[in-house]
């Protein structure tokens, strides 16, 4: 007899280019989550903001589906009361199930979810922390929590008012109807529709790679700062964060370099 060894739930590579690949692992179940998964996607987050070397993250689900949401394990395994602690007991700003999201935002690169097939409930709040989403044909999207009589609660009153007018986001929640790609794309839940999402977020991760990663990382911190937050917040939002831009390393990079029409060769992230 041998012994089984749990495939790990949450893949995290960096390939040559400086690029990660965070992948849920859990394709027989259709990534569904597990208790284990939100923490596991936390710290492949938190680690990765801890490598300033990184330049993006392509963020995915194994085999054919994003992320079906939660297992339902979660509830059948686990008392009501231990899960009422899990979402109340917090010293941070996310509790423990939306740590993952909050993580997501806190990495000061651009994250580019990879969404097909299922992409439900709390698979759904993780491509929305993520910058950007690009689709296939495949993807199907549903704030699903209502239909078992509760709250999307995973960071999703954050994220949808950024993408959605607030009509949107309440149908959205209220009805947790099934949406194919092609309205998620009018609605503006997602970025892009692609037959081949994979391929089209390496492009754009290497794209943005190519800018001083100092500015991509300013450029996610004024935006996800001041979104919707009116004139005041915002302008002195932009004074603030590009103080330090003007003083750095890769700012005097990138203007040699545009001015010499050279590639430019830049410093790590400066945070």
């Amino acid at each position: 007899m041998t012994d089984t060894v749990a495939a790990p739930l949450v893949l995290t590579t960096i390939d040559e280019q400086n690029i990660a690949h965070v992948t849920i692992n859990r394709p027989e179940k259709r990534n569904a989550l597990l208790l284990g998964s939100y923490p596991a996607l936390a710290k492949a987050f938190r680690d990765l903001r801890k490598n300033r070397e990184v330049r993006a993250v392509v963020f995915s689900g194994a085999g054919a589906s994003f992320c079906s949401g939660m297992d339902t394990s979660v509830f059948t395994d686990s008392s009501p009361a231990t899960t009422l602690r899990r979402l109340l007991a917090t010293v941070t700003t996310a509790n423990f199930f939306q740590a993952p999201m909050w993580e997501m935002r806190k990495l000061p690169v651009p994250i580019i979810a990879v969404v097909r097939g299922h992409c439900y409930g709390g698979g759904l709040q993780l491509a929305l922390a993520a910058d950007f989403r690009i689709a296939d044909p495949t993807a199907e999207f549903s704030v699903l929590e209502t239909r078992f009589g509760i709250i999307p609660d995973l960071t999703a009153s954050l994220t949808l008012p950024e993408l959605v007018r607030a009509d949107v986001a309440k149908r959205l929640v209220m009805t947790g109807e099934f949406v194919k790609p092609e309205l998620a794309l009018q609605l503006g839940l997602i970025t892009e529709l692609a037959d081949d999402p994979q391929a089209k977020a390496l492009e754009l991760a290497r794209e943005i790679s190519n800018r001083s990663p100092d500015a991509v990382a300013a450029a996610k911190r004024l935006y996800q700062g001041v979104w919707n937050r009116g004139a005041r917040a915002s302008l002195l939002a932009e004074r603030l964060i590009q103080a330090p831009l003007l003083a750095g390393k890769n700012f005097r990079v990138a203007t040699k370099a545009y001015a010499q029409k050279t590639a430019p060769k830049f410093h790590r992230r400066s945070w």
